[in-house]
This record gives structure tokens, sequence and C-alpha cells, in this order.
């Protein structure tokens, strides 16, 4: 017998000539329902939707060593529809929601280029510790809202708990049809999601080409 979604139920008839080869083989199918059942958890987080392809890579080899590295039992980025989005879904699962959280923070760190200017570098590393912005983005309403002064990472991770809560940990917000926003979840992932997912400034991107 099986479980599925809605409480679906199914069997397997197996056949064989000898009864140890037929226990063997129901024991292993129990084995990978056990473990399809533990893969269960449904998560997401966004990139830059111009480095998706780099992510993906030809034939899909970065996207199978990201799943590698990162412990994720499947990745996969959701089709956008047209449109001029500047990010897109990275949708993964992983055995549990810590795994998820880690699997996401592999992801990201991947987002930055190698081959990057020094300029980018530098923003980026800077963005990772920008703890007014990021305590003024949490309390504001969107991006962009007045920093605070003197602000610390304590603060910001504090803002950011009172901002999402706990209510994304429940266990129907970690569906395949309702994946969770992992960025809510940690305050890390949150953190790395906004240093990659924020455009540079045309100052910063006119110095960058210079510099090629």
């Amino acid at each position: 017998g099986g479980g599925g979604e809605g409480g679906a139920t199914g069997y397997f008839r197996i056949r064989g000539k000898f009864e140890n080869q037929c226990t063997l083989a129901a024991k292993r199918i129990e084995e990978r329902l056990a473990m399809a059942q533990k893969l269960d958890v449904h998560g997401y987080v966004m990139v830059p939707r111009n480095v998706v392809g780099r992510l993906i890579g030809k034939g899909g080899t970065n996207v199978k060593m990201l799943q590698r590295s990162s412990g994720a039992s499947r990745i996969g980025f959701d089709k956008e529809a047209g449109g001029r989005a500047a990010t897109q879904a990275c949708t993964l699962q992983a055995s549990d929601i810590e795994a998820a959280i880690g699997a996401a923070k592999v992801i990201l760190e991947a987002v930055p280029d190698p081959g990057a200017p020094l300029e980018h570098k530098q923003e980026l590393q800077r963005r990772r510790e920008d703890w007014g912005g990021m305590v003024g983005e949490l309390r504001g309403a969107e991006r962009g809202a007045e920093p605070v002064a003197d602000a610390t990472r304590e603060m910001a991770v504090e803002a950011h708990r009172a901002k999402f809560g706990s209510v994304c940990l429940n266990s129907d917000q970690q569906t395949k049809e309702r994946p969770s926003e992992l960025a809510a979840v940690d305050f890390e992932v949150w953190m790395l999601q906004r240093a990659v997912c924020t455009p540079f400034s045309r100052g910063e991107n006119e110095t960058a080409n210079a510099r090629r």
C-alpha cells in the first residue's frame, strides 16, 4: 500500500519465482516510499532573472552540481510568463526545513559571477553588512526605506522576526503547491536574497563596463 495527496492509497502487485525475491522487492519499495515521503519540504528563493541560465548551465550541469553541493533533492526554476520581472523563483525540495534553508544559502551564494568587477563584489559585501538598511527595510513597507542609524545585526534579526513571525513554518506552506518562502523563514537567506536581487545602480554598472 502507499499514501498520496489527499489521502489517496494504492498497492503494488509483485510477482516472482521465489518468495524471498518478492519479499526483498517489497522491502525495497517500502524503503523508497519512506524516503520519498521524507523529502516533502518545498520552498523557494528569488534570484536575478539574468543569472538563471548560468545557474542551470549547459545541459543542466550547473544545477546538478548545485543539487549535489546543497543537499537538495530537486532544484528548479519557475517559468515566468514574459514581462519585465527582474527576479525569478528558484524552487527546491529537501528532507526538512533546515535542509531547505541550507540549500537556499548555497544557491544564493552561487548567484554572484566569479568574474564580476571588483566594484560589484565590494558592493555585494557592503549589502551583506548594511544592518541599518536592512532594519529600515524590514520595519518599513518597501525597499529603499530610511536606514536606521547605529543598527546592529541583532537588530536586523529581530526586525526580521517581527516582520515574518513563524506563520511561514506551517507545514501547509511547505508543499509543492504552496512552497515555503525561505527568505521569510531564515534571516540569513533573506539577507543573501536582498544582496543579490537588489539591482546595481547605473553608476556602478557604468564603472564596471568601463573596466571591462
